[in-house]
C-alpha cells in the first residue's frame, strides 16, 4: 500500500515536472498560433538564382487585439513596354483598413522589380499610402505571370502577390543580324539586299542618317511594310536596301555602315498609360510621405510615374560584304576561293611565313600586270607579284607571294578581325583588288 502511495506521488512530480518544461520552451500543442519566421533572412531571387542572397525583412504577425488589416490597389499592374536596361515606374496604393499597426516590406519577386528603396514601412490605421514599383529590366522578356511579393503583419494577410504585367525589349533589332552579306558578283552585275531596323518599344521610326562608302554602295531606305512587321512582331521599323555599284575595285569588299535613326516629330513627347491615355507630366513626388495620398493617387494608383517612349536610340554598325569576281582568277592551296579569303594558318612570328597565290589576268596590260600600291594590315604584311610563264590566248600567269617577315609582332587576325592586303593594279578593268587575310603569328 505504501509503495502504490509513493509510486502515484512520484507520477504527479513528473507530471508536474514536463508541465513546467513546456511552459518554458513554448506549448506546440493543437490550436497553438504557428510559429514565426525570423524577422530577416537571407533569400535568393526568384528572377536570378545565382544571385548572391538578400536580407529580406518580415514582419512579424501581430499579436491579438487590434489588428491591422492589408488592402493594395490595384491588384496588378501594367508597365506595358520596357526598354532594356531602362526603368519604368508604377504606383500602388497601400492601405491600413484595421485597427492596429501595418507593417509591410517587399518579399520574393520573379522579375526584377522593386517596391521602395526602404526595407520596411508602417502605416497607422486607417492611413493610405502610394508607394513606387520599379521595373528596371536587364535582358528582354515577354512580362506574362510575374509578381511582386508583399509581406505584411496582417495576419490573414501575410503574403500578397502583386501581379506585374510588361514586355522588355531592346531599343533597336537588327534583322537579320549585324553582318549583311550580298551573294557573290560576277563582274559589273547588280546584285542588292534587303535587311531591316525594328523597334518594340515606338510606333514609328526613320532613319536619321547613313555614314558609307558611297563609291562602292546604292542605298536606300523606307518605312518597313506592316506585314513584315507583323512577322517580326516589331512595333516600328525601317527597311534598308542596299545595292553594290559598279565599279573597279574586286575582290572581298568589307564595308562598314553606320545607321542613326530617330523618332519622327510628333510621336514623342505626351506620357501614356498600357491603354494609351494621356496622363501628363510624370509626377517627381516619388515614395509618400506619411500624409494621406492625393485625390489624383487615390483614382488612379496605377498611373505612370515615368513612361515617356525612348527616343535615345544607339547607333548601328553593319558590315556589308560581297566577292566580286571578275578578270582576275585567284587559285591555290593557301585561297579559299568561295569566301574569298587568304589562310596562312598558325605559325612562330620569329620564324614568320609565306604564301603563294596563282593568278590568272584577261585582258592584262602588254607590259604585264604590275602592283603600284599596296596597304596591309597588320603593317608587316607584304605582296609581291612576279610573272609564270608567257601570256596565253590573252590569259597570262602570276604568282602572288604574300609574306609576314621573320620577327614581326605576334598577332592573331581571324574571322572576327581579319587581317587584309589592298593591292592597286595597273589592269585596266581593275584598279584595286582586296585580299582578306587570316593568320595567327605566335
Amino acid at each position: 500500500m505504501r509503495a502504490g502511495v509513493v509510486l502515484v506521488g512520484l507520477g504527479f512530480l513528473l507530471a508536474i515536472g514536463y508541465y513546467a518544461i513546456d511552459l518554458a520552451q513554448g506549448w506546440k500543442g493543437p490550436g497553438a498560433p504557428p510559429s514565426v519566421d525570423a524577422p530577416a533572412t537571407l533569400a535568393p531571387a526568384l528572377d536570378d538564382p545565382h544571385a548572391p542572397p538578400r536580407l529580406e525583412y518580415w514582419p512579424p504577425p501581430a499579436a491579438m487585439g487590434a489588428l491591422p488589416r492589408l488592402v493594395v490597389e490595384p491588384a496588378e499592374l501594367d508597365f506595358g513596354r520596357v526598354p532594356v536596361q531602362g526603368q519604368r515606374e508604377r504606383r500602388v496604393l497601400i492601405a491600413n483598413e484595421g485597427t492596429g499597426p501595418l507593417e509591410i516590406s517587399q518579399g520574393a519577386t520573379t522579375c526584377e522589380a522593386t517596391l521602395s528603396d526602404r526595407p520596411g514601412e508602417t502605416l497607422a490605421p486607417g492611413e493610405r499610402r502610394a508607394l513606387v514599383v520599379r521595373w528596371s529590366p536587364s535582358s528582354a522578356t515577354d512580362g506574362e505571370d510575374q509578381f511582386l511579393e508583399i509581406r505584411s503583419n496582417d495576419p490573414a494577410h501575410p503574403k500578397f502577390k502583386l501581379k506585374l504585367k510588361g514586355r522588355a525589349a531592346v531599343p533597336l533589332a537588327i534583322v537579320p543580324n549585324s553582318i549583311w552579306e550580298l551573294p557573290a558578283v560576277e563582274g559589273q552585275t547588280r546584285v542588292e539586299r534587303t535587311g531591316w531596323l525594328v523597334s518594340n518599344l515606338v510606333p514609328a521610326l526613320e532613319v536619321a542618317d547613313l555614314e558609307f562608302d558611297r563609291d562602292l554602295l546604292e542605298i536606300t531606305s523606307q518605312p518597313a511594310p506592316s506585314q513584315r512587321l507583323t512577322e517580326m512582331e516589331a512595333l516600328s521599323g525601317v527597311e534598308l536596301v542596299i545595292a553594290l555599284k559598279p565599279g573597279k575595285v574586286y575582290g572581298l569588299m568589307r564595308i562598314p555602315l553606320r545607321v542613326r535613326v530617330r523618332v519622327p516629330s510628333g510621336a514623342v513627347g505626351t506620357n501614356q498609360d498600357p491603354a494609351g491615355e494621356e496622363t501628363g507630366p510624370p509626377n517627381e513626388r516619388g515614395l509618400s510621405s506619411t500624409a494621406p495620398p492625393s485625390e489624383e493617387d487615390a483614382h488612379d494608383p496605377g498611373q505612370a510615374l515615368e513612361d515617356e517612349l525612348h527616343p535615345a536610340f544607339p547607333e548601328v554598325v553593319l558590315l556589308v560584304t560581297v566577292l566580286r569576281k571578275g578578270p582576275l582568277l585567284l587559285v591555290g592551296p593557301g585561297y579559299d576561293a568561295k569566301q574569298g579569303i587568304a589562310g596562312f594558318g598558325a605559325f612562330s612570328a620569329s620564324d614568320g611565313a609565306e604564301l603563294t597565290i596563282a593568278i590568272r589576268a584577261r585582258n592584262a596590260p602588254a607590259a604585264g600586270l604590275q602592283i603600284l600600291g599596296c596597304q596591309s594590315d597588320p603593317p608587316g604584311l607584304t605582296a609581291t607579284l612576279t610573272p609564270d610563264g608567257p601570256v596565253k590566248d590573252e590569259l597570262s600567269r602570276y604568282k602572288l607571294r604574300l609574306s609576314y617577315p621573320p620577327g614581326s609582332p605576334a598577332t592573331q587576325r581571324l574571322v572576327t578581325n581579319p587581317g587584309f592586303v589592298r593591292l592597286k593594279l595597273n589592269h585596266p578593268e581593275v584598279a584595286e583588288l582586296l585580299l582578306p587575310v587570316h593568320l595567327h603569328a605566335h
